[in-house]
């Protein structure tokens, strides 16, 4: 748990300390932490079991999937989705 003393730290300055493998389920993998241009959390993630569109991004209630990571990675940046700092 984290404790963050309101009013001691702006919202700009505040960096969650999540990890993509925190979003890890016994079906997929997270692969890549993104942000949404309005501070949301984007994943990009990869299914455990092979399947014709084995990628997909996460992004508040939605989910669209990919064949290719590189695909992933081109929807996000196309809508603003930049890579969190400290993430490859």
């Amino acid at each position: 748990m984290i404790f963050v003393p309101i009013g001691i730290i702006s919202k700009d300055g505040f960096q969650p300390r999540l990890k993509v493998a925190d979003f890890s389920d016994d079906r997929y993998d997270g692969v890549q932490l993104r942000k949404s241009e309005s501070n949301k959390i984007v994943i990009i993630m990869k299914s455990k079991q092979p399947t014709p569109m084995e990628w997909k991004v996460v992004y508040g209630n939605s989910e669209v999937f990919f064949k290719t990571l590189e695909d992933a990675v081109e929807f996000c940046k196309e809508r603003g989705m930049k890579l969190v700092e400290g993430e490859e």
